[in-house]
C-alpha cells in the first residue's frame, strides 16, 4: 500500500481528486509500526491517514451484487455499461456524495446509510456497515445459523478490481476478500460481486 500527502479528512477518510474512500487509516496505525517507511520515502514524516487508495477497497456500506446494477441484468456483462446493466442512479449517488464532501469539507455523509434512485424508480437503501447489520440479508429468521451465514457472506475489504489494468491487484486471477466475519476468500475473476465486470467497471470509473 503507498501513501501520499494532504489534503485527507480528520477522520481518516480520504478523498483523492474526488474519486475513492479508504478507511480510516489513522485507527490502524500505532507508533510502534517500524516498518512503516518501508511503504515510501524514509525522509518523508509518516502521516497514518495519508494512505493512497490503490490496492485495497473499502465502502463501508452493506453493498452486495444487486446494489450497483440494474435489477435482472447480469453483473457479469462483457461489457458492462451505465444504463444497459450498471446502474446510473447509484453512480449519480455515490458521485454527489464524494463531490459534496470534497467541496464543503463535511464527510458526515460516511456515518450514515445511503439511499438512492434507481432508474426504474425504485427508491433502495443500503445500510452502513457496523455491527449486527447483517440482520437485513436475513431472511429465514427461525433459522439460528442465520446470522453466522449472512456476516460470512458480506464482502467488506479487497484488492484492487479494475477495468485499469494498472489498478488491477492480481492480473488476471481475481482478488482476496475480507468477509465480515473475519474470513478471506480468494474470488477468481470474473464471478460474483466484488469480484464482477460490473464492480470492476465502477471502479475503473473512479479509480
Amino acid at each position: 500500500m503507498q501513501y501520499t500527502q494532504k489534503p485527507y479528512h480528520p477522520d481518516g477518510i480520504r478523498i483523492v481528486q474526488s474519486k475513492l474512500n479508504m478507511f480510516a487509516s489513522g485507527s490502524i496505525y500505532h507508533d510502534h509500526i517500524q516498518f512503516y517507511n518501508l511503504l515510501g520515502d524514509p525522509n518523508e514524516p509518516v502521516d497514518p491517514c495519508a494512505f493512497f487508495i490503490i490496492s485495497y477497497q473499502y465502502w463501508g456500506w452493506m453493498f452486495t451484487k444487486d446494489t450497483m446494477i440494474i435489477p435482472g441484468t447480469d453483473e457479469n456483462r462483457q461489457p458492462s455499461e451505465f444504463g444497459v446493466n450498471l446502474d446510473t442512479g447509484f453512480r449519480d449517488k455515490i458521485l454527489a456524495m464524494f463531490t459534496t464532501a470534497l467541496v464543503t469539507g463535511d464527510s458526515s455523509a460516511y456515518d450514515r446509510d445511503l439511499t438512492f434512485t434507481r432508474e426504474t424508480g425504485e427508491e433502495v437503501t443500503v445500510y452502513r456497515l457496523r455491527e449486527g447489520i447483517e440482520r437485513f440479508l436475513i431472511t429465514d429468521i427461525n433459522n439460528p445459523a442465520a446470522s453466522a451465514q449472512a456476516q460470512s457472506e458480506l464482502p467488506v475489504l479487497w484488492d484492487d478490481v479494475n477495468t485499469n489494468v494498472e489498478s488491477f491487484n492480481h492480473i488476471p486471477g481475481g482478488c482476496n476478500v475480507l468477509y465480515m466475519d473475519g474470513h478471506v476468500d480468494f474470488l477468481k475473476y470474473p464471478s460474483t460481486y466484488p469480484v464482477s465486470v460490473a464492480a470492476a467497471t465502477f471502479a475503473g470509473s473512479w479509480i
